[in-house]
């Protein structure tokens, strides 16, 4: 993700209303494990709508929240300004926009952000404003292949014929987890921190979820997207009449600190 590749524009209203909030389970290891205590400065970088940098500003004196997409930005301080919290700087920009002029940070975060970016380079930029001894939390939300998570196939393979060869590429994994990457970058001293946790959601929040997705949003699809809406919807009534489902969900934080 760098500053010109605004994958979310146009989705902001969708990403704050149903882009789920991160347990509170994760807040509690990170600031245990890490030792935070209200000093130090974090980088939350493609921090969207603030989902894991409003959480974490009170264990910091200062925060940055970094984001390409303005839109994003906008929504996050509003929402700071609604709770209160001051000590966020909001910045436009992405790994290719990180330097000096941003000063160093004790933690950098990336919650569902690094697969968007080339990692190597991005890990490697982040190296540069991570002080010595620092680290970084990379965030992420695996699906286990459950029967409860059945309706996720179901739902790709309903949306598939409306998404051009680069979108389809978008919703495939890495081929390389993050953490075969991290171990080649500065920050080789790792640990991963997985849970397991089920949110109940339904056919209107998945679809919402869905519209705010950098491969399969309203924007990206265009007058492609009301079919592709179509689609998902038969496909999940399908599964379940009433349009109720568990979301069988693992929470990985790996963490990582600068050699």
């Amino acid at each position: 993700m760098s500053g010109g590749r605004r994958l979310y524009r146009g989705i902001v209203s969708d990403f704050a209303r149903y882009r789920p909030a991160y347990p509170e389970r994760l807040f509690a290891h990170l600031r245990t494990r890490l030792g935070l205590d209200g000093t130090g400065r974090l980088l939350d970088l493609g921090c969207g709508t603030g989902r894991l940098t409003l959480p974490l500003a009170s264990a910091f004196e200062q925060v940055v929240g970094m984001d390409p997409e303005p839109e994003m930005l906008a929504r996050a301080a509003v929402e700071a300004s609604r709770l209160g919290v001051s000590n966020i700087t909001w910045v436009e920009g992405g790994a290719g926009d990180l330097g000096p002029h941003l000063g160093r940070f004790r933690l950098l975060t990336l919650a569902q952000s690094l697969h968007l970016m080339d990692r190597v380079a991005a890990l490697e930029a982040i190296s540069g404003v991570v002080e010595p001894g620092g680290g970084i939390a990379v965030v992420d939300e695996e699906h286990p292949d459950v029967p409860a998570n059945a309706w996720r196939q179901a739902l790709r393979t309903a949306v598939s014929p409306w998404l051009d060869q680069d979108r389809r590429a978008l919703l495939q994994p890495s081929a390389e987890p993050h953490e075969a990457v991290i171990a080649r970058s500065p920050f080789r001293r790792m640990e991963i921190f997985a849970f397991p946790y089920q949110r109940s959601t339904d056919t209107e929040r998945i679809i919402g979820f869905v519209s705010t997705t950098s491969s399969v949003s309203r924007a990206a699809l265009g007058e492609r997207w009301q079919k592709a809406e179509a689609a998902m919807r038969r496909a999940l009534l399908d599964i379940n009449p009433a349009g109720m489902f568990i979301d069988d969900v693992i929470v990985r934080a790996i963490l990582a600190w600068k050699d």
